[in-house]
């Protein structure tokens, strides 16, 4: 039988937007959530009923769909670890439907190619997923990625995570391209071998 919609009982709704966080029905047709309330299964004709699928929601939540922030899905370079179709699949599973992939990858999201690539693929998922780029090329810390370029075909950020970014220019842009600029005139040399004991963020002054 064609399923024509969902009826979820009993589940504990919460939605932040609408200040609601109590224990109702939710009808659903096609894609829309048509009606919220108590005992929605009385008030169906059976000829309603006919097609609906009926879950029984009981000590369960329904809500929006979750976002996180940071994930690595480790797509492209290492994907025996994780791809990003599986990734997607496992954080549709926990509830998870907008992510945004960190650019340690192999390559590098530094550069429009491999940043199509991640769009692309992400394209298949049944999520919403977002990529970040990244500062500089490689993640070496040392030349910075187009920044202009790469902002006007993302709508996230620009990250190396936690490799620091030494010895050149740090600029600040906005999507638009048209964002501060801030030099900074005697860059500090980095020491890799006291990584451990330095503060990037005192080595900067901030």
């Amino acid at each position: 039988m064609e399923v024509k919609g969902i009826l979820l009982k009993n589940g504990r709704v919460i939605d932040s937007v609408n200040n609601i966080d109590s224990v109702m029905d939710v009808l659903i047709q096609g894609d829309q959530i048509v009606k919220t309330g108590m005992r929605l299964e009385e008030e169906l004709s059976e000829a309603e009923k006919e097609g609906l699928q009926i879950i029984d929601a009981s000590g369960l939540v329904v809500a929006p769909g979750l976002a996180d922030m940071h994930v690595h899905f480790r797509d492209p370079g290492f994907t025996y670890k994780e791809d990003i179709l599986t990734g997607a699949a496992a954080a549709a599973r926990g509830g998870f439907t907008t992510v945004v992939l960190m650019a340690n990858t192999k390559p590098a999201v530094d550069s429009v190619e491999t940043l199509h690539y991640v769009q692309e693929k992400a394209k298949q998922t049944g999520i919403h997923v977002y990529t970040t780029a990244n500062v500089t090329m490689g993640l070496k810390g040392t030349e910075l990625t187009d920044m202009e370029l790469l902002a006007n075909c993302t709508d996230y950020m620009s990250t190396d995570l936690a490799a620091p970014v030494i010895n050149v220019n740090k600029y600040l842009w906005s999507n638009d391209g048209k964002g501060a600029r801030m030099k900074l005139e005697n860059p500090p040399k980095y020491n890799p071998k006291k990584k451990k004991k330095s503060n990037p963020m005192n080595m900067l002054g901030m």
